[in-house]
């Protein structure tokens, strides 16, 4: 049977048999080896309880429909696995184990697999349907992202795959942007969870010479197929989203998979900064740790990394006012410009009168309603960014606050009318 479809790594239009031997195929754009999908899938047929209404894609781990679970009436998603994966019964049950374990998985930023069968032949997983646009799709049409945006989508997915991590030992092992979806309401969802671990132990080698799969954020030790793997080899593949998402380009790129792959071995990773200006420096050199080429130089659990992350998030830049201060004064500009008058008018008004500075008592009044004024900012501005490390010892008690010094200076008018 013969299938029309698009190269997951060029977009390049494919022709192909579903007999074809190992079920893959060149791509004639790129010349990567890539899956051939299932054939005879069509809008209306049935699998199992699920009907099947459209395709969203075609990626390395099969095609992706959209469909109905009719006893429930709800939109799912379909993944069909390929020919080339389906042939293996031993793979096949081990897939299913894994769809299995990532169906307890209960987060909000995880896509959930809930049911996995097979019918007519063709195995496939239900997952939970999520309306929203991919990241790799979201830069194809949009660009680069924002760097504190990235930083948040990147922190979401971190949390996910601590949870899967800490949880159910789980790791993803196919981290990219297309795995990620943003919703419109702004969340984040990892797909896949779990469900790449058994494909990638089984056919990540290579075939003709030339690995199968998406090489661009693969970390060197996974493609080395260590045995051994942890946390840290996903922490590297988001590392390497990380940096497609704030450059708008992967860190490595080349012609084909293994030139790729040969580049994550031996190359140092680009810094971020230096091909976006826009971008810190605290972030390049927390991309740079992330995709370090051993693991034990990069973050050593998620928890470090969300760490880290978060110590980017809220760099302080000496050279800008503090937030809070900013606020006040955007929010309160009129009054600024009425009492700030004011004032001047009553410091003109005492010292072409009695002379301000020949009186000693004057001075001294003018010095506490001064310190007095200051007092007061201090609790505005505490206040106003929900400070809880000063409490008014008049509250607590609930005495009553002491009357303000009397005397006509303007500054503490001043600050009394920015409240």
């Amino acid at each position: 049977m013969e299938v029309i479809f698009e190269c997951n790594y060029c977009d390049h239009e494919i022709t192909a048999d579903t007999q074809e031997p190992n079920g893959r195929i060149e791509c004639p754009g790129c010349h990567e080896i890539v899956l051939i999908p299932a054939g005879g899938i069509n809008p209306g047929m049935k699998l199992g309880d699920f009907r099947i209404e459209r395709c969203l894609g075609v990626g390395g781990m099969g095609e992706v429909f959209l469909a109905t679970q009719v006893a429930m009436d709800r939109p799912v998603a379909l993944k069909v696995l390929p020919p080339a994966v389906t042939g293996n019964k031993a793979l096949v049950e081990r897939f299913l184990q894994e769809a299995r374990m990532a169906g307890r998985l209960e987060h909000p930023n995880v896509v959930t697999a809930f049911y996995a069968g097979t019918d007519a032949g063709y195995h496939y997983i239900a997952m939970s349907y999520v309306n929203g646009i991919d990241i790799d799709t979201r830069i194809k049409h949009q660009g680069k992202f924002r760097e504190r945006d990235a930083l948040q989508i990147v922190r979401q997915v971190a949390v996910a795959l601590d949870y899967a991590w800490d949880k159910h030992q789980l790791l993803h092992r196919d981290i990219k942007p297309a795995n990620i979806m943003l919703t419109p309401e702004g969340d984040v969802k990892l797909m896949d969870m779990g469900i790449a671990k058994v494909i990638n132990e089984e056919s990540n080698l290579t075939v003709a010479g030339v690995m199968l799969g998406t090489p661009f954020y693969m970390s060197p030790e996974q493609a080395k197929n260590v045995d051994q793997l942890d946390c840290r080899t996903d922490i590297y593949a988001l590392g390497a989203t990380l940096f497609h998402m704030i450059t708008g380009r992967r860190p490595f790129d080349g012609p084909t998979a293994i030139s790729v792959v040969a580049k994550h071995l031996n190359e140092p990773v680009p810094m971020p900064h230096m091909i976006c200006p826009d971008v810190s420096s605290e972030c390049g050199k927390l991309v740079s740790g992330m995709m370090a080429k051993e693991p034990a130089q990069r973050p050593q659990n998620w928890i470090a990394l969300i760490a880290e992350i978060d110590k980017v998030l809220n760099k302080d830049n000496p050279n800008t006012l503090p937030t809070s201060l900013i606020t006040i004064l955007a929010f309160n500009f009129p009054k600024v410009i009425i009492c700030a008058t004011l004032s001047l008018y009553f410091l003109v008004k005492y010292s072409n009168t009695r002379s301000l500075f020949s009186s000693q008592k004057s001075i001294s009044k003018s010095g506490i309603d001064i310190l007095s004024g200051f007092k007061n900012l201090s609790k505005i501005r505490l206040n106003f960014i929900g400070s809880t490390s000063v409490i008014d010892k008049h509250q607590a008690t609930k005495e009553p606050a002491p009357e303000p010094l009397p005397g006509p200076t303007g500054i503490s008018f001043f600050f009394a009318h920015l409240i």
